[in-house]
């Protein structure tokens, strides 16, 4: 009887572990969604200029995001897990997928991705590492 007991805690725990996890995704994917305009942008330790970055937006849909950069877009999809520190963000479009970290705060977001190297395990970008650092703010409507 004990043994069924254990059982039934353990198979509990796990289900309810797995719906925290699940809520937790969910609850980034509701926030990210809407349009962002990027604020500052950074690669290997190089900051960009704020001249080439005021016509760049970003959009996330569901489970799409479109980058806009003047008329050039780009679709493409992204998942999040929320259960890792920091919390993780890939994105793939056009037969290339991007592995990085992001954060949301408030009407802000920071997103640090690998360029063709490793997910980045911060939000910083260093010279001769292959990473792009995007600090986006939310549009207002």
């Amino acid at each position: 009887m004990r043994t069924i007991a254990a059982l039934a805690a353990l198979v509990m725990l796990l289900t309810g572990k797995l719906a925290v996890v699940h809520a937790e995704d969910e609850g980034d994917r509701d926030k990210i969604q809407g349009s962002w305009t990027v604020s500052t942008g950074e690669k290997a330790g190089q900051k960009a200029p704020a001249e080439g970055l005021k016509d760049v937006r970003m959009t996330f849909t569901g489970g799409k995001f479109i980058w806009k950069t003047g008329e050039k877009e780009t679709k493409g999809t992204f998942s999040l897990d929320a259960t890792k520190t920091p919390r993780e963000i890939s994105m793939s479009a056009e037969d290339k997928t991007l592995a990085g970290v992001y954060r949301l705060e408030g009407d802000g977001l920071k997103i640090c991705v690998g360029i063709g190297d490793d997910r980045p395990t911060d939000f910083a970008t260093k010279a001769g590492a292959k990473a792009l650092l995007l600090v986006l703010k939310r549009e207002k409507p």
